[in-house]
């Protein structure tokens, strides 16, 4: 069921509810002047009021988050123009000093550090072997990283074949590289 859908069906069955609880106290009461129905219809119009604010926010989230969602998978997923014209391509990290550099013809990486004190910045390799198969030509754009939700590692993808290695970036050398190849179940 759509979201939408449901705060619809939710907010209505709650507006005529609290309506027909109002209406009940007030026949209770035996109460019917004119006066008591003008009350009832003006509960009537600011129950709908709350239900359509209340609606507004969670369609405006839910859109916010759709919109998150595609962002973040195009951010990696889409070839862009650039994928193809140029071969480099820098990908950002949660850390705020590291980037990752990702040679999208070959496969191969660095982890590129900058600063803005006098703390060395530069580019140290992750993976400098290129990972085209044997007789494949170079083409812009076939190789992309996905982050994880580990904020040190990344899944490199390439497009044409469907390979995938988990790649990790590291301060240490001793533990930055391409830890290894997930291969296809069988």
């Amino acid at each position: 069921m759509h979201p939408r859908d449901w705060a619809a069906g939710f907010f209505g069955i709650l507006g005529r509810t609290l309506t027909a609880a109002g209406a009940a106290e007030l026949r209770s009461v035996g109460l019917r002047s004119g006066l008591q129905q003008r009350g009832i219809a003006e509960m009537n119009d600011r129950v709908g009021l709350i239900a359509a604010l209340a609606l507004v926010a969670l369609l405006s989230s839910s859109v916010a988050m759709a919109q998150s969602s595609q962002s973040t998978l195009g951010a990696a997923g889409a070839i862009s123009e650039s994928d193809i014209v140029y071969p480099y391509r820098l990908f950002a990290t949660t850390n705020i000093w590291t980037h990752i550099l990702l040679d999208t013809a070959t496969g191969r990486v660095w982890q590129v550090q900058f600063t803005l004190d006098e703390t060395p910045a530069g580019r140290s390799i992750i993976n400098e072997s290129s990972l085209l198969p044997e007789g494949a030509t170079r083409k812009n754009g076939r190789f992309t990283l996905y982050p994880t939700q580990n904020m040190y590692n990344f899944l490199l993808l390439d497009r044409e074949d469907s390979r995938i290695w988990q790649l990790q970036w590291s301060m240490e050398p001793e533990t930055r590289g391409i830890m290894r190849s997930i291969p296809m179940a069988k």
